[in-house]
């Protein structure tokens, strides 16, 4: 099991190695940002209508493939690891532009989405030009019988404010009427009919909009299969390509895991530190333990971060920023860095340390890392001291990789007393 692990991660680092050669020639992958479509796409294959805003969600991904296939298109290097990533993109180009040519950027259909639409909303607009010019005819002839000179609109449609004495003189349907009840709220007879004609139009409009939906929706149904693997190969085009960024931007290179159990990590650097002012560290075991003393604010702590952190970046897949490694495949990174007094629990300093010591012993195996910082710490310092090297004959007897810094003399001593150390 831990051998195909281990052929997986030399895989994926390599497939990281040649992205990150296209990223330096190439710039960085033109990729907006993803939106999940798997429930669209069950949704049209359940023979759902999609929403305007759910085909354009489907057409950002076709964008999307559209752009980074026309990336790699451009690359006049070879692609070897990934090209069945690239070259199992597939989209739909044809799809995508009716999407575009049928549905606006505000998400509404177009005009010109269908030629039967486009016809309706043109009898749509002139008979709305026809309902108002008639309505601006009544203020005119009317204007004696109304309270307002203006047009209101109740219920969706256009109507004169008439005065209550005048309500019998201009035929047509009441929506309202005032709270006062001086004035009622009347749509004229003649554009009553004209407003429902409107209405069967509206109607109209709205079944070609299904019909136009629906269409474009059993496009996305015979693509199901297609496009929900496009979508899986963009996300991990997108993951490899963040990797890739990251480690051309942090000047990373890709670390060697070895079964030899040694450590070496030349010139590494803390990536959350700032990389101008930052002090590169050659940290290397090549025993079984490295035991690190000096004063304060000297960057011991510093020393042990970056190791557990490189080594974690590594075994996970990302580029390291040193300008060598060569890692473990360790099974875990075990560390007591840090006060992390809780006054929750009543743990004191020295407490708080024992309990994440005694979780290492009880958890740790030859395969892991293990990071202390000031073992023994937190106590008299004789005890301490004592313990320290109790706690580190247990983890060397069990073959672990250790750092471990300390100001104890008496564990400076055991230190080089020992071969392994």
């Amino acid at each position: 099991q831990i051998k195909a692990v281990h052929e997986q991660y030399i895989k994926e680092q390599n497939r990281l190695e040649e992205a990150m050669t296209i990223h330096r020639i190439m710039g960085t992958l033109p990729l907006a940002p993803l939106h999940d479509i798997s429930a669209y796409l069950a949704k049209a294959k359940m023979d759902g209508i999609l929403a305007p805003e759910e085909l354009m969600a489907i057409d950002h991904m076709l964008e999307n493939i559209f752009q980074v296939t026309s990336y790699f298109n451009a690359y006049e290097g070879e692609i070897i690891l990934l090209r069945d990533l690239v070259e199992g993109l597939e989209g739909d180009n044809g799809l995508h532009i009716e999407i575009n040519r049928c549905i606006m950027p505000d998400g509404s259909i177009s005009d010109h989405a269908s030629e039967t639409l486009y016809r309706i909303r043109k009898s749509m607009h002139a008979l709305e030009g026809r309902i108002r010019h008639s309505m601006e005819g009544y203020l005119k002839s009317e204007k004696n019988s109304l309270s307002m000179d203006t047009l209101s609109s109740k219920n969706d449609r256009l109507v004169l404010a008439v005065k209550a004495p005048h309500k019998n003189e201009i035929k047509g349907l009441v929506h309202a009427t005032s709270a006062s009840g001086q004035t009622f709220f009347i749509e004229p007879e003649s554009v009553v009919v004209m407003n429902n004609e409107l209405n069967e139009l509206k109607s109209q409009e709205q079944t070609e909009i299904n019909k136009i939906l629906q269409s474009l929706t059993r496009r996305v149904k015979y693509n199901y299969t297609r496009f929900y693997f496009d979508q899986e190969l963009m996300s991990e085009l997108d993951f490899i390509f963040a990797k890739a960024r990251f480690g051309c931007d942090y000047d990373c290179i890709k670390p060697d895991i070895n079964e030899s159990g040694v450590l070496s990590l030349k010139q590494a650097r803390h990536p959350l530190i700032d990389q101008e002012r930052i002090v590169p560290n050659d940290i290397i075991i090549d025993g079984k333990m490295l035991m690190i003393t000096g004063s304060n604010t000297g960057g011991k702590t510093v020393a042990l971060k970056t190791a557990g952190l490189l080594s974690l970046m590594a075994i996970s897949g990302l580029a390291v920023p040193a300008i060598s490694a060569s890692i473990p495949f360790f099974d875990a990174v075990y560390t007591d860095i840090g006060d992390e007094q809780s006054i929750e629990q009543s743990l004191s300093t020295y407490s708080s340390h024992m309990k994440k010591l005694i979780y290492i012993l009880e958890h740790a195996t030859c395969r892991s890392l293990i990071l202390i910082d000031e073992i023994g710490s937190g106590t008299d310092p004789q005890e301490g001291a004592c313990l320290g090297e109790a706690i580190l004959d247990t983890l060397l007897r069990r073959d672990c990789r250790i750092i471990a810094s300390t100001h104890y003399g008496e564990l400076k001593s055991y230190g080089q007393s020992r071969d392994d150390i």
